[in-house]
Formats: C-alpha cells, sequence, structure tokens
C-alpha cells in the first residue's frame, strides 16, 4: 500500500543498493531524437567522473509520471536530472521521498526543483535575425513538434521576435505532416526561410524535401533552414545545419554541480539558472 501511495521505505532502497555509491537518475523520453542521447552521453561521463552511479529512465509519455518516479527509488536513485516535465503526482512522490529533482533544458516553477535551462528566448532572436537580417527573407515557415507540451509558446516566441524585428514579415506555421502537401505552394509564394522546433524536426524536414524533390539544394538554392540544438557540431556523420547551439557541455555541468549539493545536504534556496546560447551557422561548400 505504501509502495502504491509513492513512500518507498528506505529499508527497500537500502537492500538494493549494492556499495555506498551515490546513484543519479536521468530521464528522458524519446530514443529517436539525438538530443536525448547526446544529453545523456554526456551526463553520464561527468556523473561518472565525480564517482557515482548513472541509472537512464526512459519514458515513452509526454511527461514523468508516478509510476517512473516510483521506478527511479526502486532502482535505489539518490537523486533525478530529468530532460522531461513532471506531472503533478510525479512531483508529489518525489517530495514525499525527500528525492532532490533537477530539470535540464526545460522549465518547472515548483520550488521544490532546481532548474537549468537555456537562453532560448535569446536564440531565437539569433535564428530570426539570420533568416531575416541576413538572408533578407520576409516570408517565414514555422515547423512545430506535434507532440511536444511547449509547442505553441515556442511558436508565440517566434512570432513575437519576428514583430521586432520586421513589421512585414509574414510567418506560416505548419506540422511536418503537412511539409509534403503544402512545401511546393509555399515555395511558390516565396516562403524560403524554414524554423523549426529542433533539430529532429529539421532532419525529418531535409529527407522529406530530398524525397520530394531530387537534388533539392541545388534547385532550391534560396531555401535555408534553421533548427535548435546544433547537433551537428556533436554528432558525427550529421548533414551540417545552421541552429540555435544551446550549450549544452554548461548546462550538463550546471545540473549535476547543482544535485551534488541536494546529495551533500547544502542548505540553499532552489536555483533556476539560464546558460547563454550562440549561433551555429552551416558550413557551405
Amino acid at each position: 500500500k505504501a509502495y502504491e501511495h509513492g513512500n518507498i521505505q528506505t529499508t527497500v532502497a537500502n537492500l538494493l543498493k549494492k556499495d555506498e555509491m551515490k546513484c543519479i537518475a536521468i530521464i528522458i523520453n524519446n530514443l529517436d531524437n539525438m538530443y536525448f542521447s547526446i544529453s545523456c552521453n554526456i551526463l553520464s561521463h561527468k556523473i561518472r567522473e565525480r564517482g557515482l552511479e548513472v541509472d537512464i529512465i526512459v519514458t515513452l509519455k509526454k511527461s514523468v509520471d508516478e509510476d517512473v518516479v516510483k521506478q527511479c527509488i526502486s532502482q535505489r536513485a539518490d537523486g533525478i536530472i530529468s530532460l522531461v516535465h513532471f506531472n503533478s503526482k510525479a512531483m508529489d512522490i518525489a517530495k514525499l521521498n525527500a528525492l532532490p529533482v533537477c530539470f535540464m533544458g526545460i522549465d518547472c516553477d515548483d520550488p521544490y526543483c532546481d532548474v537549468i535551462n537555456n537562453d532560448y528566448e535569446n536564440g531565437v532572436a539569433f535564428a530570426c535575425n539570420y533568416l531575416i537580417n541576413y538572408h533578407k527573407f520576409s516570408k517565414l515557415v514555422f515547423v512545430d513538434h506535434p507532440n511536444a507540451l511547449n509547442t505553441n509558446d515556442k511558436y508565440n516566441l517566434f512570432v513575437n521576435t519576428i514583430s521586432k524585428i520586421s513589421t512585414k514579415a509574414k510567418v506560416v506555421r505548419i506540422s511536418p505532416s503537412d511539409l509534403k502537401n503544402s512545401v511546393l505552394d509555399l515555395f511558390n509564394k516565396g516562403f524560403f526561410g524554414f524554423f523549426c522546433y529542433n533539430d529532429e524536426i529539421a532532419y525529418n524536414c531535409l529527407d522529406e524535401l530530398n524525397k520530394l524533390f531530387p537534388n533539392f539544394r541545388k534547385n532550391y538554392p534560396r531555401f535555408h533552414i534553421v533548427g535548435v540544438d546544433a547537433l551537428s557540431t556533436m554528432a558525427n556523420g550529421l548533414v551540417d545545419i545552421s541552429s540555435v547551439d544551446l550549450n549544452l557541455e554548461t548546462q550538463c555541468d550546471r545540473a549535476i554541480e547543482y544535485m551534488l549539493q541536494r546529495l551533500e545536504g547544502v542548505k540553499r534556496e532552489r536555483v533556476k539558472e539560464i546558460v547563454p546560447v550562440k549561433f551555429h551557422q552551416r558550413i557551405l561548400f
């Protein structure tokens, strides 16, 4: 009954411990997006360098629920670094078991948790200036993420940022599934500047465009696409695209630093830190 309510007895957790090493659980919810695998790789390496153990927990749901937090506790995690939002029940169970939580790359208003996020607002400004002032686009396309909880917020930020740069710019919003049927019409109307929710969406768009139009880049040299995550700077074999670089290494360092403070019992206020971003412009050959 205690387990059902999320109160995992300390004696059970202790029985599961093989040694006295602290363990940090990393929670992700996407196995296809390389952002998550790269984040896990960086976090895991840095955590082990500090003499701690790592558990990687994968949920295929949009947000972390109580069962995922119970799994972390049963697998003797001493703290959680999550790249996925918690629902209210999951947060309640973490609090009930005094399990420290740090969110990385996403926001959370609950004062129980630390937050290490990126300066996405400035990143969008970089992307908008690149498309409008560098490439002289006045017609732009926002490609959203069909499963992301904050895709509306990011679209609104994109539109508001553009309005501050150019009063003449027009924006069309599409989902990746719309691309096949709408892209030719968009091109005919002069919409060649694409901003995608993240690099995963950007690469999916490029794959679809290459299927639709052989030698796509040569036939449509005016087309430019911008993503978010700058995955091509961190993984070999990816096509280089312009993208907002979220400074992932620094985010990981900060998340681990603040988690260690929690595990060591340091008394302090919650941390909510915004890490600066930069813009990666693809190399033209």
